[in-house]
C-alpha cells in the first residue's frame, strides 16, 4: 500500500491495524509526505531504508534465494527546481538498482501523465510524456503496469474538483523482466 500527501502525524489512521502492518513514512511539510505501509511478514526482509525530503522513500527487500526488490514511493511536485531534485534523486537509485541487478517496483503521483492522448480526458492528442521521469523509467527498462494490461483504456485517477478533468496521474512501474 502506497500513500502520498501524508506525515507522521496522518500515518496515526494506519495505527489500528499496527500488529498487521508496519509504516515507513516521511514529511510533514506541505506538498510533501510519503508512505510505504508493508505487511509484517514482508518487513521483517526490510534491508535499507533511504529518504529524499519528504518526496520520497526507497527501501530493499532481501527475499529468500537473494532476490533483492528495490520498492520506490514518490511524490513527483509540480514546482520544476523541486521536479528536477527528485527525478535526479530517482536516477541514482535506479542506477545503483541496476548495478546491483535488483528487481525495481516505483509507485508515484507524477503529477504527469506518460501519454496525454489516452491518459487524459481532455481531448488532448499528445503522444509525447508530459516530464521526463518517463523516458528515464523507460530507459532503466521499468513498464507501465497498467498499460501492459490495458493498451488503450482510460483508467483515471485523479480528478479536478468542480470540473470533469481527469488523468491518470498515479500509477505503478516495475522491472519488465
Amino acid at each position: 500500500i502506497a500513500e502520498t500527501n501524508c506525515g507522521e502525524s496522518k500515518g496515526q489512521w494506519y495505527k489500528d491495524n499496527k500488529d498487521k502492518f508496519h509504516i515507513h513514512c516521511l514529511g510533514n511539510r506541505k506538498g510533501t509526505g510519503v508512505a510505504l505501509i508493508i505487511s509484517k511478514i514482508l518487513n521483517k526482509y526490510v534491508c535499507k531504508k533511504r529518504e529524499y525530503e519528504g518526496r520520497a522513500i526507497c527501501i530493499d527487500l532481501v527475499l529468500p534465494r537473494k532476490i533483492t526488490i528495490c520498492v520506490m514511493q514518490i511524490y513527483l511536485p509540480n514546482k520544476k527546481s523541486d521536479k528536477v531534485n527528485v527525478i535526479n534523486w530517482i536516477k541514482i537509485q535506479l542506477n545503483e538498482a541496476q548495478r546491483k541487478k535488483k528487481k525495481v517496483i516505483v509507485m508515484e503521483d507524477f503529477n504527469a501523465v506518460p501519454s496525454p492522448a489516452i491518459d487524459r480526458n481532455n481531448n488532448n492528442h499528445l503522444q509525447f510524456p508530459e516530464s521526463e521521469i518517463f523516458p528515464l523509467l523507460s530507459s532503466h527498462d521499468l513498464i507501465d503496469c497498467y498499460r501492459i494490461m490495458f493498451s488503450e483504456n482510460t483508467g483515471y485517477t485523479w480528478k479536478r474538483d468542480n470540473s470533469n478533468e481527469e488523468s491518470r496521474i498515479d500509477a505503478i512501474w516495475m522491472s519488465h523482466r
